[in-house]
């Protein structure tokens, strides 16, 4: 490797580094979702997408597998998991306490969606496996077979 080559990967890291920091510094991504309060209203709350060190650290801290969630077996650790999730989505360490029981779940459907945790290829697989791939009979050949009126 010559001195150039070294010179660009030197530069590209430090870039790397950069970018890093503009984004932990920056306003990051958000969309609301509307909650239901303990006061029985509907308010709406900014979820912030999260990284995935923060998703790994919340399921490590919560002792919750990912295929856990929604095991009733689980309650409790879900039930830490769902608060973990809603307090560092929207970076209000109360919001669980002024929170309808299970409103803290909507705030994780929103982090994990904003996270690009969920999304349309999900959709097209489900789409694609219930079975509706042809709406007109094809021959063996590829071509179109006429329907008998």
């Amino acid at each position: 490797m010559d001195e150039e080559q070294k010179k660009a990967i030197l530069e590209r890291r430090t870039e790397n580094r950069k970018l890093s920091e503009i984004i932990q510094q920056g306003t990051r991504y958000h969309e609301t979702v509307k909650v239901q309060g303990i006061d029985r209203e509907e308010h709406d709350v900014e979820v912030h997408a999260l990284s995935e060190d923060q998703f790994r650290e919340l399921f490590e801290g919560a002792g919750v597998d990912p295929r856990d969630i929604g095991d009733r077996e689980k309650l409790v650790q879900n039930m830490k998991f769902l608060s973990s999730v809603a307090k560092l989505a929207t970076g209000d360490d109360n919001i669980s306490s002024v929170l309808m029981p299970n409103e803290s779940a909507k705030i994780m459907m929103k982090a994990f969606e904003v996270s690009g945790l969920t999304g349309d290829g999900q959709k097209k697989a489900e789409s694609f496996q219930q079975g509706d791939l042809q709406s007109k009979p094809v021959r063996a050949d590829g071509t179109l077979r006429s329907t008998p009126r």
